[in-house]
């Protein structure tokens, strides 16, 4: 007797991004005592549709940048701080390896003389 292919809740959806992983996630937090199928569902897409955003606007950057197809830890800086859907969200965000420094945020430091 065989036994038909199971079907994944991501497939079905036709989501990249795995909906059970998400679904676990949300259950664990307890964030709420019940979840739907949809629910998770939809949070999915909504982060599938996020990080395809930002890497879009992160491979334009690396594009205007340097004339690169790989993008690195500076061209997604620089993308989510230009960006003006993107940067009140991340306006305090620090990203690692990232050697972009933002020119408002430079303070002047005072050279410290030597006292003799």
């Amino acid at each position: 007797m065989d036994r038909p292919l199971r079907t994944t809740k991501s497939a079905k959806s036709g989501l990249r991004f795995p909906v059970a992983r998400i679904r676990a996630m949300l259950k664990a937090k307890s964030f709420a005592q019940r979840v739907s199928d949809t629910g998770a569902v939809f949070l999915t897409a909504v982060l599938q549709y996020l990080a395809a955003e930002i890497l879009e606007v992160s491979l334009n950057a690396a594009r205007t940048n340097n004339g690169s197809r790989r993008i690195q830890p500076q061209h997604i800086h620089i993308a989510l701080k230009t960006d003006g859907e993107f940067s009140p969200l991340f306006r305090n965000a620090v990203f690692a390896g990232s050697s972009y420094v933002d020119p408002k945020n430079i303070t002047k430091s005072r050279k410290s003389g030597k006292k003799t």
